[in-house]
């Protein structure tokens, strides 16, 4: 029998050691997450992103205006110690906060900070997460590893009011605004009164709203009532809870009070009185929308339905709304005053005027329903988002023997609040 020569058994057996360290490798590194799903039709970067700012050109102001305030206003890289959650507070209505790594197009939760106390936030966290996996997913364009921290409640607070801590979240004040709230947990009283400095909140990243996950199904409701303007109920609806907003809400049912053109009216949490579905709303010529505890993410719903929109002064912005216009031809609402002194005499003129009505509710349906508030405008926006964070952000160290966090699909399997 042959025998190989010395030097070519260790030229072999150092192939097969290095091909057998390679498989090693990719075995310890590779994301668990990797899971099948929809092959994207644009397999190009270039694709993407040329797709991306195509379709939905005016959709990436906030992320423009966060990348220019770190950039040149700030001139600050963000640090670990600025996408940390270990200042956000963990009482019953703080609300809470996930600090999470993309890495590959892969998603992992490396913490999660009184996310899930209660159902509220449990259902705010798993949206969010939902919407940031799939927007990984949809794209074959292998997206910047970042690290970044994103904070669930109504009004998130900065843990100081000039430094870089900087987060993912869903509004913020376009002024200072004095915050005055009552609210009742667990058979106490709590109350909230502070003074908010839209100068604070500028170095928050604005993200869609968690319920964008459940965009398309409310789209398929509403476009059941998809009728022309004078074909509807001819009134203007509105269902809401008083103590979220006393001085935005408590005017509005007064001025509508006894009028037969108004349809509104308080709700409950307690009860179903008075309630009607979202959906249903649709029914109506008109809707009204009304800002909440802070943002409300009534808008987007509204902003489904063929009718009429009527939107008091905002004192807050989430990711869509430089896109409102409140005049011309591209008007796609009817602006009202904070005290609705204005409404009575707006709605007579559109009951009476229904072509302008109607352009109006073209124009917003264009713009919202079949543009940029879809599925894919919303993924596009996240895409967007984290390139543009990598660009002011640290860049993650990672030990592709051990990644850190857990994997979005076992979270999603066992979702829970972990250091």
């Amino acid at each position: 029998m042959s025998r190989w020569p010395w030097p070519r058994r260790s030229s072999f057996f150092l192939t097969v050691l290095a091909i057998h360290a390679l498989l090693v490798i990719y075995w310890f590194s590779r994301d668990d997450t990797a899971v099948s799903s929809p092959p994207s039709p644009l397999t190009q970067p270039l694709e993407i992103t040329t797709h991306c700012l195509t379709s939905f050109p005016s959709l990436y102001h906030e992320i423009d205006r966060s990348i220019h305030l770190w950039k040149t206003t700030k001139n600050h890289t963000l640090t670990p110690t600025d996408a940390s959650i270990s200042w956000h507070p963990t009482g019953p209505l703080d609300g809470g906060a996930l600090r999470v790594l993309v890495h590959n197009n892969h998603l992992r939760i490396l913490e999660s900070r009184n996310a899930f106390r209660d159902p509220v936030f449990r259902e705010r966290a798993l949206g969010v997460l939902h919407l940031l996996h799939r927007a990984l997913q949809s794209t074959d364009e292998v997206l910047p590893t970042i690290e970044t921290a994103i904070v669930l409640q109504d009004i998130s607070y900065p843990p100081t009011e000039d430094g870089t801590h900087s987060f993912w979240t869903f509004a913020r004040p376009y002024r200072d605004v004095h915050f005055n709230r009552t609210a009742e947990s667990e058979g106490e009283i709590l109350r909230y009164e502070r003074y908010l400095s839209a100068e604070t909140f500028a170095r928050v990243w604005v993200i869609p709203n968690f319920d964008f996950w459940n965009t398309a199904s409310t789209v398929i409701l509403a476009k059941q009532h998809d009728n022309p303007f004078t074909d509807k109920i001819p009134q203007l609806v509105w269902r809401g809870t008083q103590w979220t907003n006393p001085t935005i809400r408590s005017a509005l049912v007064n001025v509508t009070n006894g009028k037969d053109w108004a349809d509104v009216t308080y709700t409950s949490p307690f009860s179903n009185d008075n309630h009607i579905p979202t959906p249903d709303m649709c029914a109506y010529a008109m809707t009204i929308h009304t800002e909440g505890f802070s943002y409300s993410g009534r808008l987007t719903h509204l902003l489904s339905c063929a009718s009429l929109p009527f939107i008091h002064n905002l004192t807050y912005t989430t990711h869509y709304y430089h896109l409102l216009r409140s005049e011309g031809a591209e008007q796609n609402y009817v602006p009202v005053r904070d005290d609705f002194s204005d409404l009575s005499q707006k709605v007579e003129y559109y009951l009476s005027h229904p072509d302008e009505a109607q352009r109006i509710i073209s124009n917003h349906l264009a713009t919202f329903r079949e543009r940029y508030l879809t599925t894919q405008a919303t993924d596009c926006y996240f895409m967007h988002l984290i390139k543009g964070y990598a660009s002011v952000s640290f860049t993650p160290e990672i030990d592709h023997f051990a990644l850190p966090g857990r994997d979005f699909h076992a979270f999603i399997d066992h979702p829970e609040d972990f250091p």
